[in-house]
């Protein structure tokens, strides 16, 4: 369980809907294997006592409806197949495929506004029933053109690897783009029929966040470290100043609690802006923060198992020949680090290096090298000064 500095604010788990659909007549596609990464994401991320996953399985629109309702999910996620004009492919009573279409989206998300904070539709073609999502609840993601699936499951597996550490909507969405690495020969595409070559898209450009125009996504933070009714509190911890206020600008009562629960919640810490209405509706606010500078990493403090998970997705971006070794090796080093004991310390490091010396013989080594070098540096001050010479990978 999460120690008190690292509770986020609310009490209730932040849910997360995963929602499949893969008909028959259609190409299969991993969706188990997606789930079991945005699981294990969530499950090694800083605020796994935070989230709720959730799957619903040959989901059928009714089956959609009916998860909605009792979940209340904040993200819901559905992946599968998508048709350009179209829209997303379900299942219908037979098993066959059944489109739904942006507006219909709009229409059902719409009414689960007050809960929902985010929509990810990882699948071909998706940016425009994205976007009329975005309308009804504020943020969603869509794909512009045909998605491989490989290329799909990373973008997964990055985005709740950061959604999980605390990471804002457009800071996550950011890092998982920027992971994406979509290359022909990654399995098969996520629409029903493969595309035309001008159908395709550059990687960057195929992932798009859309938000509301008075939705600003770097202001949505799923979960934020923060003490709970002032308990907990870490004297030590990096602070900034914060504001608690209603929705109409009036002062809230002590401790944030606000009648209704319709209040806005603003404040910042080491991670960024916040902002948490009652009715999870995204509030347009201007805040500044005077944040102070943040101490040196004290291996205490460091969240190992956050720094693999990012570690992971950086290396599993890489076009390598050794990636089921690298996975395995990194599958390794996060069982060592889940048992917290000095010994398991040097197998973790034995395991880090393996996973690191397989790596580096991908051509593309040398563009995650910059951002795996902070990473690796938590690690190492983890470890322990004997662990210097992971560092010297990146050279």
């Amino acid at each position: 369980m999460a120690g008190d500095r690292d509770r986020p604010i609310g009490r209730d788990p932040v849910t997360v809907l995963f929602v499949a659909a893969n008909p028959a007549a259609t190409s299969r596609l991993a969706l188990d294997e997606e789930a079991h990464l945005i699981d294990r994401e969530l499950r090694l991320a800083r605020y796994r006592d935070a989230f709720s996953f959730r799957t619903l399985w040959a989901a059928r629109p009714v089956d959609l409806l009916r998860g909605l309702n009792d979940e209340r999910p904040a993200v819901v996620h559905v992946s599968g197949h998508g048709l350009p004009c179209d829209g997303l492919v379900l299942v219908d009573d037979g098993g066959e495929r059944i489109t739904v279409g942006g507006d219909s989206l709009r229409r059902l998300f719409g009414e689960f506004a007050d809960v929902i904070r985010l929509v990810v539709l990882n699948a071909c073609f998706s940016s425009d029933q994205a976007e009329e999502v975005a309308n009804a609840v504020g943020c969603a993601v869509g794909m512009h053109a045909a998605i491989p699936d490989l290329a799909a499951r990373r973008f997964s597996a990055a985005l709740y690897a950061a959604l999980g550490s605390g990471r804002s909507v457009r800071s996550a969405f950011e890092q998982a783009a920027a992971l994406f690495g979509v290359r022909a020969d990654q399995g098969s595409d996520r629409d029903v029929a493969p595309p035309p070559s001008e159908l395709r898209m550059p990687p960057a450009q195929l992932p798009v966040l859309h938000h509301r125009g008075n939705v600003d996504p770097e202001a949505i933070v799923l979960v934020v470290r923060a003490p709970v009714n002032g308990e907990g509190a870490d004297p030590e911890a990096p602070r900034s100043d914060s504001a608690t206020m209603t929705a109409g600008g009036g002062a809230a009562r002590p401790g944030g609690s606000m009648a209704g629960d319709r209040g806005v919640r603003i404040g910042c810490d080491g991670i960024g802006n916040v902002i948490v209405t009652g009715d999870r509706n995204a509030v347009g606010a201007q805040v500044t923060a005077t944040k102070t500078e943040a101490p040196l990493a004290d291996p205490a403090t460091i969240d190992v198992a956050k720094e693999l998970a990012v570690i992971r997705a950086l290396l599993l971006s890489l076009e390598s020949e050794h990636a089921k070794k690298i996975d395995r090796a990194l599958d390794d080093a996060d069982e060592e680090a889940s048992k917290k004991s000095e010994g398991s310390k040097d197998e973790l490091g034995k395991a880090l290096d393996r996973a690191l010396g397989y790596a580096k013989s991908a051509s593309a080594f040398a563009t995650v090298a910059a951002k795996l070098a902070p990473l690796l540096k938590n690690v190492v001050t983890w470890l322990g000064g004997t662990w210097t010479a992971l560092l010297t990978h990146l050279e």
